[in-house]
C-alpha cells in the first residue's frame, strides 16, 4: 500500500493549502473527501472554504441532537447517491472510520486533516457473563506474551452486533461486538489473560483489548493523504509503517503551503517547572501534598496578562488556573483552532503519557517505546500552544509558554527554533528522580537506525536446505525409515525432520528422524512405555539437523548445525510446574513428560515446544531466550534451588530450567521414570497450535550477547520510588559512567557496564529506562549509545 502525507509545522497554511487542492479538483469534475478530527474544525474549514470559493457546493455531516437519523446513515446514503460530477465532501475521523462500507472507493480522493487516532484499548469486564462474547472467539495467532484475538463464530457474534429484538444486554455489547467483526481493526490480547477468563480463574474477571486500525481501512481509494504537524513522530506513521505502507510526501499539496517551516523566533520563553517527566501520578502526588508550587508559579509569571491555559480532562475542574479572569481554557483537541492568534501566552501543564498496559503494548507489539511514545504525546502539547500567536510570524511581541517538565520544554523547543528555556526553579520532591536530558536524533537517523535494526532481526531466506549437497539424503542414517515419502526430497526431508536421534548421552552419529507430525507424536508416546536400569542407556534427541559437510571434527559440532526444529526443554530443582508453563504459554502447542529421575516430592521434567517451521540457530536461541524473558517475567529466576550461588532463598521462587541455549545440546526422549509409579506423558494441544516463529522473532526482546540479567533480580513493576540502598546504587553507578566516559572510545563498555549495575540493583524498569537513556543523550555519541541503550534495554525488558 502506498500513501501520502504532508510534515507540516502548525500555523503553515495546511488549510488553506488543502482547499486549494479540494477547489482544483472540484473544477475537474472529481470527487474529494475531507476528514477533520472535530465538528468545530469542520466549521471552520467549511467557512473558509466559502469565503475563497463559493461556487464549491459543500456537503457538510456531522451529528446533531435535532437528528433522526445518524450522521454514518445519513452519509452511507449520500454516497451511495452520489453521481459521477464533482463533489466535496465534510466529516469527522470517527464518522469515516464507523462508514460500514464506501461505494465507488475508486473516485475519491480522501485527505485527512490531522493523523487520525488508530488506537484503543477497551475491557470486557464480564466476570459471570463473559462467555456470551468468548465462546465465540479464539486466539489466532500469538507471540510470547500477546495473541490477534479472532472471532470464531460470526453469526453468534454477528446476532450481538445487530441486536435485532433490542435485547437490554445485547445493547451494552454491541460496540464490542462491532469492533471484533470489523476486517480493518486488529484485536490483541494477552494471551495467559484470555486463557484464565474462559477458565473461569478467580484472579482474572476483565480482558483487555488493544485494537489498532489497519492501514487497510484506505485501501481502494484514488489517493490519499494525511496532513499533520510532526506527522512523522506519529504512532500512525511508525505502526503503518512497520505493517508495510511505503510513504510518500505528497509534493503537490506541500507546493501549496503558505509557511512550510518555523523560522527562527527569539521572542518565545518556554518556562518549565519539574526536572522530570511528566505524569497524573506526579501531578496527583504532590496534590496529595498539598504542592501545588507549578500552577501558584504560574499565576505569577502571567501576571495580569492574557492567557491560555490546558490540563487534563480529570482536573481541568480543580485546577486553580481556571479562577485566573486572565486565563481562557483552551478545548481537549485545539488541532487547527485560529480563533486565540490574538493571545500571546500559554499554560499546557497536561501529562499526555499512555496508560502503563498500553504503553507496554505499543512497545512489545510494534517496537513504539517509551521515548518514542512521549513524542508522540508531546505533539498535543505543540499543538495547544500554537493555537496563541505563535502560529503568525509577523508578532515579535515576547510570548511566555509554560509547561510541565523539562522533556516538555526541550521536545517543544526542538520545533520552535529560536526559543529560550527557563527554570520556574520551583522545589523538587526528595521522593522524584531527575529526568532524562532531552536531546533527540532527527528522524532520518531515527529511520535508519529502524531499519538497521530490522536487517539484523530478521534474516532473509528462501531455503533452509540451500547448504544440505544432493546427495545429503543417501550418506544420512535415517532413524525408523518406513516412511520413506516423508524423505524422497531435500525439501520433503526439511518439511518432515523433528529432530536428531541419539542411542545415548555419548553417541555421535545422529540419525534423522523424518516424519510426518501425527506419527512422530505416536512414536513419543510409545516410546515413553521403555524403560532403562541407568541414566545413561536413555535415548537422547537434538532438535537441530547436523550437517558433516560443515566441519571435520566431531559430527555433534555446533557449526554444523544447519537449522532447528522444535525446542526441548529440561527442568529439574524448581518450583514451576508443567501445568503453570503451560498456563503461561496458553495457546502453544507442547508436550511434558517425566525425566529418568522424576518424583513428584523432586520434579524433574522436559517440555518438547512444538515450531511452525525449522529455525536458523540464531533464531532458535533467539526463541530459546524469549521463552526465558517470560518465564522470568513471571516472577521464576533463572537458577534452581541446588545451582543457585548466592544460596537458596526461601521466599523465591525459581524456574529450574536448566540453561542450555545451544541447539545442538541432547535432550532425553520419553521413558519410564527410574522409580515408574512417578511417571507421566501429557500432550497439550487441545486448542493449541505451534510456536508461531515469525511473531516471536518479531516481538521478540532478546538481543545476541550476554545474558547476565537473567540472573538478576526482577525488576519491580509497582511503582518507581527507590530504597536509600538503590539511590545509593544508583549514584555510585552513575559516578563510575561519568569518569569512564571522560576519556574518548570508553562509550560502548561504559554505558554496557552501567547497565549491569542499574540491573543489579533491581530498579523499577522505568527507572532503568529513564536512567540509561539519560546517560546515553549525555554522552559524546549521542545516537550510537542511545541505540546501545535501546538493545540492552530490550534484554532486561518486563513485560506487565
Amino acid at each position: 500500500m502506498k500513501y501520502n502525507f504532508v510534515g507540516v509545522r502548525a500555523g503553515g497554511g495546511k488549510s488553506h493549502a488543502l482547499i486549494t487542492i479540494t477547489a482544483n479538483r472540484y473544477n475537474e469534475f472529481e470527487k474529494t473527501l475531507i476528514a477533520a478530527p472535530t465538528r468545530k474544525l469542520i466549521d471552520q474549514l467549511a467557512k473558509s472554504f466559502q469565503d475563497r470559493f463559493p461556487s464549491v457546493k459543500l456537503n457538510v455531516f456531522y451529528g446533531t441532537e435535532d437528528d433522526s437519523k445518524s450522521v454514518v446513515a445519513r452519509v452511507v446514503q449520500h454516497l451511495s447517491q452520489s453521481n459521477f460530477g464533482s463533489e466535496v465532501v465534510l466529516i469527522t475521523h470517527a464518522c469515516l472510520f464507523s462508514l460500514p462500507y464506501f461505494p465507488i472507493k475508486g473516485r475519491w480522493q480522501i485527505i485527512m486533516d490531522e493523523a487520525p487516532s488508530i488506537y484503543n484499548s477497551f475491557t470486557i469486564n464480564l466476570p459471570d457473563s463473559h462467555d456470551t462474547l468468548t465462546d465465540h472467539l479464539a486466539i489466532e495467532a500469538s507471540s510470547s506474551v500477546y495473541g490477534v484475538l479472532k472471532v470464531a463464530n460470526k453469526t453468534a457474534i454477528k446476532s450481538i452486533a445487530d441486536n435485532k429484538k433490542g435485547d437490554e444486554f445485547f445493547a451494552t455489547l454491541q460496540g464490542t461486538a462491532k469492533n471484533l467483526l470489523n476486517n480493518n481493526n486488529v484485536n490483541w490480547v494477552k494471551t495467559t489473560e484470555f486463557d484464565k477468563l474462559i477458565k473461569n480463574e478467580k484472579d482474572r474477571t476483565s480482558l483487555i483489548v488493544h485494537t489498532i486500525v489497519k492501514p487497510s481501512i484506505f485501501e481502494g481509494f484514488e489517493k490519499v493523504t494525511i496532513v499533520a504537524a510532526g506527522f512523522e513522530s506519529t504512532l500512525l506513521y511508525h505502526v503503518w509503517n512497520e505493517l508495510g505502507v511505503k510513504w510518500s510526501v505528497d509534493k503537490e499539496l506541500e507546493g501549496k503551503l503558505l509557511r512550510p517551516n518555523h523560522p527562527t523566533n527569539d521572542t518565545v520563553t518556554i518556562y518549565y517547572g519539574y526536572d522530570q517527566p511528566n505524569s497524573k501520578t506526579l501531578r496527583d502526588k504532590l496534590i496529595a501534598q498539598n504542592d501545588d508550587h507549578l500552577r501558584l508559579k504560574v499565576i505569577e509569571v502571567m501576571g495580569d496578562d492574557p492567557f491560555l491555559w490546558s490540563e487534563n480532562q480529570d482536573y481541568k475542574d480543580r485546577t486553580i488556573l481556571k479562577n485566573c479572569n486572565n486565563g481562557k481554557m483552551l478545548p481537549g483537541v485545539s488541532h487547527g483552532l485560529n480563533d486565540y492568534q490574538h493571545i500571546h501566552h500559554a499554560v499546557v501543564l497536561g501529562a499526555y503519557n499512555h496508560r502503563k498496559e498500553n504503553s507496554a503494548f505499543l512497545s512489545k507489539v510494534y517496537g513504539f517505546d517509551r521515548d518514542r511514545q512521549r513524542e508522540s504525546m508531546n505533539l498535543q502539547i505543540y499543538q495547544a500552544v500554537m493555537r496563541t500567536s505563535i502560529r503568525n510570524d509577523n508578532i515579535k511581541d515576547p510570548k511566555k509558554i509554560v509547561v510541565a517538565s523539562r522533556f516538555d520544554a526541550e521536545s517543544l523547543q526542538q520545533r520552535l527554533p529560536g526559543s529560550a528555556i527557563v527554570s520556574l526553579d520551583i522545589p523538587q520532591s526528595a521522593q522524584l528522580r531527575p529526568g532524562p536530558k532531552r536531546k533527540h536524533a532527527t528522524d532520518n537517523d531515527r529511520k535508519r537506525a529502524s531499519d538497521s535494526k530490522k536487517a539484523n532481526d530478521t534474516v532473509l531466506r528462501t531455503r533452509f536446505a540451500d547448504n544440505l549437497s544432493h546427495d545429503f539424503i543417501s550418506k544420512s542414517l535415517i532413524w525408523d525409515n518406513s516412511d520413506e515419502s516423508s524423505y524422497t526430497s531435500i525439501d520433503q526431508l526439511v518439511r518432515n525432520f523433528r529432530g536428531s536421534y541419539f542411542n545415548n548421552w555419548k553417541d555421535t552419529e545422529p540419525q534423522v528422524i523424518c516424519m510426518k507430525e501425527i506419527e512422530w507424536k505416536r512414536q513419543l508416546r510409545d516410546m515413553h512405555s521403555n524403560s532403562f536400569q541407568a541414566k545413561d542407556e536413555i535415548n537422547m534427541i537434538s532438535g537441530a539437523m547436523f550437517n558433516a559437510d560443515r566441519n571435520d571434527g566431531s559430527t555433534r559440532h555446533t557449526d554444523n548445525v544447519e537449522f532447528v526444529r522444535d525446542v526441548w526443554l529440561d527442568f529439574e530443582d524448581g518450583d514451576l510446574t508443567w501445568d503453570q508453563l503451560t498456563s503461561i504459554f496458553p495457546t502453544v502447542e507442547m508436550t511434558a513428560y517425566n525425566s529418568y529421575r522424576h518424583t513428584r516430592r523432586k520434579p524433574r521434567f522436559r517440555m518438547r515446544i512444538l515450531t511452525d517451521r525449522p529455525m536458523l540457530k540464531h533464531e532458535y536461541q533467539s526463541i530459546y531466550h524469549e521463552i526465558m524473558y517470560v518465564i522470568h517475567s513471571n516472577g521464576y529466576q533463572k537458577r534452581s534451588r541446588e545451582t543457585d550461588s548466592n544460596g537458596s532463598d526461601k521466599a523465591a521462587k525459581y524456574s529450574g530450567l536448566d540453561y542450555r541455549p545451544n541447539p545442538s545440546y541432547l535432550s532425553g526422549l520419553p521413558c519410564q521414570a527410574q522409580k515408574p509409579q512417578h511417571s507421566f506423558y501429557k500432550d497439550y494441544d487441545n486448542n493449541r497450535v505451534p510456536l508461531n516463529v515469525k511473531l516471536w522473532l518479531k516481538q521478540s526482546s532478546y538481543i545476541d550477547g550476554s545474558t547476565e540479567h537473567l540472573t538478576f533480580p526482577s525488576p519491580t513493576k509497582e511503582n518507581d520510588d527507590l530504597s536509600t540502598d538503590q539511590q545509593e546504587a544508583v549514584q555510585a553507578a552513575l559516578s563510575e559512567w561519568s569518569v569512564q566516559t571522560s576519556q574518548r572510545g570508553n562509550g560502548n563498555r561504559a554505558l554496557f557496564d552501567l547497565w549491569l549495575a542499574l540491573r543489579r540493583a533491581a530498579l523499577p524498569y522505568l527507572v532503568l529506562e529513564d536512567e540509561l537513556l539519560s546517560a546515553a543523550r549525555k554522552s559524546l555519541s549521542s545516537s550510537d549509545r542511545i541505540a546501545q541503550a535501546r538493545r540492552l534495554l530490550r534484554r532486561s525488558k518486563v513485560f506487565d
